[in-house]
């Protein structure tokens, strides 16, 4: 049998804060990036990033849940 939920918060505004930061630390740390993971991976990065933060910003949200299982 499934889980019963108790309780549910949207919780996206909130998870919004991580992305800006995230966008942030790819745009300050570049040079970084590409010497850790090498340079295919950083032009990747620099080319996915902004469709990624396009769909979290447009199309995704979060949802925090409190929930039981029955016995």
């Amino acid at each position: 049998m499934g889980f019963i939920v108790q309780e549910s918060l949207g919780i996206t505004p909130n998870t919004r804060k991580s992305m800006v930061g995230t966008d942030t630390l790819i745009v300050q740390q570049q040079a970084q990036i590409g010497e850790a993971y090498g340079a295919q991976f950083h032009a990747m990065t620099l080319d996915l990033w902004p469709k990624i933060a396009a769909i979290f910003t447009d199309k995704l949200g979060y949802l925090l849940l409190a929930a039981v299982k029955p016995a």
